[in-house]
């Protein structure tokens, strides 16, 4: 959780009015997203708790009109109450971006599959872990601009199929596999040297 906002100041975030909108163009919207996150972004910043909260009060205004971008805006109270330490309300508001996904997004099918497993709901946790392994297999030959990173994030989801289906034993093997073909990645590098954080993200709902 499921990420780094890129700091923008702009003047819109300044002068930010926080009344409810009834209607605008799409443009409207997107402006009262960026202002959200900037919003945020400076509260975080400057450990500025009002700045935080009106960032909080400006999603709940776009929920209610901006009904194009429901997961942006839940991924975004999320990590508002992240970092209030609000452990309840982020997995709310996870659960209400995954409800957006569609049903073949990765992220999806990595957070079902970690949540029946963690729930030990054995027939649930197979079915998208299958649909997880599904995934990577018929993505993996597909070429991208950048198809190095493209083949370590196929692993990388790879890899936490294999961990929650088959156990932490196996996905070792599978990382250390990955890394025997390609030394130098740096994925594979990094979940090598925090193996630990990895396995402990495995069973966390968010």
């Amino acid at each position: 959780m499921k990420n780094l906002f890129v700091l923008v100041l702009l003047a819109i975030t300044l002068g930010c009015n926080c009344a409810p909108l009834k209607r605008g163009s799409q443009d409207d919207f997107r402006a009262m997203r960026d202002s959200m996150v900037n919003t945020f972004q400076q509260g975080m910043l400057q450990r500025d708790t009002s700045l935080v909260m009106q960032s909080w009060r400006m999603s709940e205004n776009l929920l209610q009109v901006d009904k194009t971008h429901k997961e942006n805006i839940y991924h975004h109270r999320a990590v508002v109450m992240a970092w209030l330490g609000r452990k309840k309300e982020v997995i709310e508001n996870r659960w209400l971006e995954i409800q957006c996904m569609t049903d073949s997004n990765p992220d999806k099918l990595v957070y079902m599959a970690k949540k029946y497993t963690i729930e030990n709901k054995k027939d649930s946790a197979h079915y998208y872990i299958s649909k997880l392994l599904e995934f990577c297999d018929s993505n993996k030959d597909k070429h991208y601009n950048d198809q190095k990173s493209h083949e370590g994030y196929m692993a990388y989801l790879k890899l936490i199929a294999i961990s929650l289906n088959e156990g932490p034993a196996k996905g070792k093997e599978f990382l250390d596999k990955q890394l025997k073909k390609d030394p130098d990645n740096d994925l594979y590098k990094y979940l090598k040297d925090n193996w630990k954080d990895f396995l402990k993200c495995l069973n966390d709902k968010t």
